[in-house]
């Protein structure tokens, strides 16, 4: 139709120009003469030379419908994961003609032919990218006339990617790739990804739709708990954000396979010479086989574990049955342990392997002393002493107070009491080991054995501050390994007779013991209240009897020097202030000091001593 209007107006245009010709004769007459001159002219040239029919069927022939569009909208909004989109465009066109376009204003250097039933398609795409695009459709003929374009605009609204990873849970964070060894038959696996911030993303596994959350303000997303089966599984994830078309779906597969087979342990043994210390093992069996993992620490305390300990090396090949660990400092003893992993993630360990064997052992050394050993009141005595790691491991050192004695003894109704104040300083950090400002009675209940002639008695009473009657008494015996403690509680009625008196006797019987060099302190303890009524004048007794079992360090011990290395010195002092000491009064302190592993395991036969340590008071 648009075809012959074009032709129907071409025609008007010619018969306009004929025809306007003679219509000049109606000027006046003193031009009568040229127009008719002009007249004849134009007739002869019409007659002879302009054949309308003949110039109306060439304009006719250069005419070019528009191709018509079947494949999209004059405007369409699509969705796109990477800026950029394919368009395959369709539609029908005269069949002698081909296919151009101009593409946001830029001319395509390709032509796309028209089949002889009229169809033509960009086959190859036509790139939009985000934003509008404007794509103008044209047809040319065999002579290279063009039609007017048809037009089509393309909005392409970019969403943002969205991936995830597979893990084998949330707290290890370990990615499952796309072969899954499980020691589960249907495992759970832990889903974490990024989309879209607040849009809904859905999860499918083997065609089922599974789960649906809502990402977070960055997008993150997770999904907890999700089972899979033996074999291949199909793991899809996508977002909607509701109001445009939902993202492309991401696929992830993943074949799981069983295995619930623990490797077999392997002996591990070694040497050592001046290469280093040599390591050798049995091959491992574990058709799954994944690594060896040799693990070193140099604290015998720890078991060598991976992967909390530090990994010296990985062996994937599994007939390599050796390997020598040259990063080492010659005599220090290190521990070993070999791991197998198979591709389930089970893993065995083989025996520890300690190379050298571990001594713990410390050496003493007392530093001349710089002062007299007689102080007056508020005066200090300072006795140094270099302590030196003799052993092949870190160790830790344990300040141990194994006695003291005051001459005379202290009487603790004194208000000059404290007498003593004892510290064990390190005078490079200013750190205090050992602090004990309260000198006045002292016993290693838990360390030495009991002097069965030691025996020790004190009471004290509280008072009421209105009335001061006597309201608890407290006696405590220590008499060899038994500790005795009586409590007295004292109620009364406003006239300040005597309503109840609960008696509680406590009886603790210490018994100490040596396992795997620690004390072992066994505590019989037995608890007896008595209640009396005075104003029925009657009594209750009920008792009760608790045996407990527990390894225990010294009662009098502080901090623990931090590990001292193979090799290393630390230099100590006691210190002894004389807080109110009278004239001639004396102090004897002796401390021991145990090596220790950093579980706290002392050693006690390497125990070393300061010796007496002798203070006398100037009363001055």
């Amino acid at each position: 139709m648009k075809k012959n209007y074009r032709i129907i107006s071409i025609i008007f245009i010619v018969s306009f120009l004929v025809l306007s010709v003679p219509s000049c004769s109606l000027a006046s007459s003193g031009t009568s003469s040229n127009i008719s001159a002009t007249t004849k002219r134009v007739s002869d040239e019409t007659s002879s030379s302009f054949n309308l029919t003949e110039e109306l069927n060439t304009l006719k022939e250069k005419l070019v419908n528009p191709p018509v569009i079947t494949s999209h909208k004059p405007f369409q909004e699509l969705s796109s994961n990477s800026g950029k989109e394919l368009v395959i465009i369709k539609g029908k066109s005269d069949t002698d003609t081909s296919i151009a376009l101009k593409v946001n204003g830029v001319l395509i250097d390709k032509k796309y032919t028209v089949d002889s039933s009229g169809n033509f398609e960009t086959g190859d795409g036509v790139e939009i990218v985000e934003g509008t695009n404007t794509v103008e459709v044209y047809a040319v003929n065999a002579d290279g006339d063009k039609s007017d374009p048809t037009k089509l605009t393309f909005f392409l609204n970019t969403q943002q990617d969205l991936y995830f990873m597979i893990y084998e849970n949330a707290d290890s964070l370990s990615e499952i790739s796309s072969q899954f060894y499980s020691k589960e038959i249907e495992p759970l696996v832990y889903i974490r990804g990024v989309a879209l911030p607040l849009v809904d993303v859905f999860l499918k596994v083997n065609d089922k739709i599974i789960g649906q959350t809502l990402s977070g303000e960055t997008g993150v997303f997770s999904f907890s708990g999700i089972q899979l089966s033996q074999g291949s599984n199909i793991i899809s994830a996508w977002y909607s954000s509701g109001d445009s078309q939902p993202s492309t779906q991401v696929d992830k597969e993943i074949n799981v396979s069983k295995d619930l087979v623990s490797p077999d342990p392997s002996s591990l043994t070694g040497y050592i010479d001046s290469n280093g210390n040599h390591l050798s093992w049995v091959q491992s069996t574990d058709i799954e086989f994944v690594s060896y993992k040799i693990v070193r620490v140099d604290d015998p305390a720890k078991n060598p574990h991976y992967p909390e300990n530090d990994v010296i090396a990985t062996i994937t090949d599994k007939n390599i049955l050796n390997y020598t660990d040259t990063d080492i400092v010659a005599g220090k003893a290190y521990f070993y342990t070999l791991w197998i992993l198979d591709d389930a993630g089970n893993l065995t360990s083989s025996n520890v392997l300690p190379l050298p064997t571990p001594k713990y052992a410390i050496s003493i050394n007392r530093l001349p002393v710089l002062q007299a050993n007689i102080i007056a009141r508020r005066g200090w005595y300072y006795e140094y002493f270099e302590l030196t790691n003799t052993g092949n491991v870190p160790v830790y050192i344990q300040p141990i107070l194994v006695w003291f004695l005051l001459e005379p003894e202290s009487d603790k109704n004194l208000t000059l009491n404290p007498l003593w104040a004892v510290y064990i300083w390190d005078p490079s950090t200013g750190t205090y080991y050992y602090e004990n400002t309260d000198i006045r009675e002292a016993f290693l209940a838990d360390w030495v054995e009991y002097d069965s002639s030691r025996k020790s008695e004190t009471e004290s009473i509280i008072l009421d501050p209105a009335t001061q009657r006597v309201t608890t008494k407290t006696k405590t015996i220590i008499d060899g390994d038994t500790k005795t403690a009586e409590t007295i509680n004292y109620v009364y009625d406003a006239n300040g007779r005597p309503l109840t008196t609960t008696t509680i006797v406590m009886e603790i019987k210490k018994i100490g013991e040596e396992n795997i060099s620690k004390r072992v302190l066994i505590l019989n303890k037995t608890t007896t209240v008595t209640v009396e009524n005075h104003l029925t004048g009657t009594s209750t007794t009920t008792s009760e009897n608790a045996i407990t079992r527990a390894i225990v360090a010294p009662e009098n011990v502080n901090s623990t020097v931090e590990p001292i290395e193979p090799g290393d010195k630390i230099k100590l002092v006691i210190k002894i202030a004389n807080v109110a000491a009278d004239k001639d009064d004396k102090i004897v302190v002796h401390f021991n000091f145990a090596p220790a592993d950093s579980s706290g395991y002392y050693f006690m036969e390497d125990i070393i001593s300061t010796g007496d340590i002798f203070v006398t008071s100037s009363g001055k």
